[in-house]
């Protein structure tokens, strides 16, 4: 596989654990700073999830 598959599935992963992770701990409030604004869709993943982002990096 190239390389590029490969960041899209790591961040896939990542997306997917970070969204377990919050399913498991509840309606807790939690802020975020999202680093990768526009490569995958952090930003809405934890929104939907009642999450505060605090700062964004867009590049």
């Amino acid at each position: 596989m190239s390389k590029i598959y490969l960041f899209f599935l790591l961040n896939a992963v990542i997306i997917f654990c970070i969204i377990f992770y919050f399913v498991i701990m509840g309606d807790r409030m939690y802020k975020f700073i999202d680093l990768f604004a526009g490569i995958g869709g952090f930003r809405l993943a934890f929104e939907s999830l009642n999450c505060e982002c605090v700062f964004s990096i867009y590049p």
